[in-house]
């Protein structure tokens, strides 16, 4: 999915990186991995945790939780079941 992705942006990128912009050369890149419900990223920052969104029929489909010092940002998409929070 993120080559495809890549494809259909390539002449922004290219626009962005070879153009007049100038943009950094690497910022576009990505690093993919596969992910399971439970914290998934975590600094001295912030803790993200996924959570199992329940969307219809497909397999898996995850919201996500930013846990930061001072505040909590819950992104669940439009699931059609409601999340569970944990």
């Amino acid at each position: 999915m993120a080559d495809h992705l890549l494809k259909a942006y390539e002449v922004d990128i290219g626009n962005r990186t070879e153009g007049l912009e100038h943009s950094n050369t690497t910022g576009y890149k990505v690093n993919v991995h596969e992910i399971n419900p439970g914290i998934i990223y975590k600094d001295e920052n912030v803790t993200v945790k996924a959570f199992d969104a329940h969307h219809g029929e497909l397999a898996q489909t995850f919201g996500f939780r930013f846990d930061t010092p001072d505040r909590t940002i819950v992104i669940s998409g439009d699931a059609t079941r409601r999340a569970t929070f944990w």
